[in-house]
């Protein structure tokens, strides 16, 4: 285990910690990033450590410890759209889609991803029309170099209905923006 010394650098470490999760060393980068945490004072609070302990712990299957890490990131960085998609995505990985929608409206106007994520949960309860409805509203609200993604999403949409002719409409208004 990386271990801390009174000179020890959260971000040193962090970098440390973080191939210790791509190492599949789940257990022992949260007992680090955890240290990591300790060492940074509030006025130095960094983001990383606090997303990357609940990745670890969604990784290991632990659904209860990462939503609760990411509610405490959430309570530090209320305006950090990352820590609400994780959120959101911890409740779909369960089936809790309603709580993934939840999750997700607390990104709009934090972050263009609100839109496909939203549309992907109400494409996984089977709503496709409303998936549809979210995309095209993303489409008239996201600046414009954003749009090309809303345009491929609603592409994608389209080709898991069979509607071919329509998806291959919005790809080709995708690729050209």
């Amino acid at each position: 285990m990386l271990t801390t010394t009174k000179n020890s650098s959260p971000y040193r470490e962090y970098y440390v910690l973080e191939a210790l999760c791509k190492m599949g060393k789940y257990e022992e980068a949260i007992r680090c990033f955890q240290k990591s945490k300790e060492l940074m004072d509030s006025a130095d609070s960094d983001v990383r450590p606090y997303y990357q302990i609940s990745k670890c712990y969604l990784s290991l299957g632990n659904y209860e410890r990462a939503i609760e890490a990411c509610k405490e990131g959430i309570e530090i960085f209320p305006k950090d759209s990352d820590f609400w998609e994780q959120l959101g995505l911890i409740y779909e990985k369960q089936g809790k889609y309603k709580d993934a929608l939840k999750a997700y409206k607390k990104m709009k106007g934090l972050s263009t991803d609100y839109y496909s994520d939203m549309a992907d949960v109400w494409e996984a309860m089977g709503e496709q029309e409303k998936a549809v409805q979210i995309m095209e509203e993303g489409i008239r609200e996201v600046e414009d170099d954003k749009k090309a993604e809303c345009y491929s999403q609603l592409g994608d949409l389209y080709n898991d209905r069979l509607e071919y002719g329509k998806a291959a409409q919005y790809y080709l208004k995708s690729a050209t923006l």
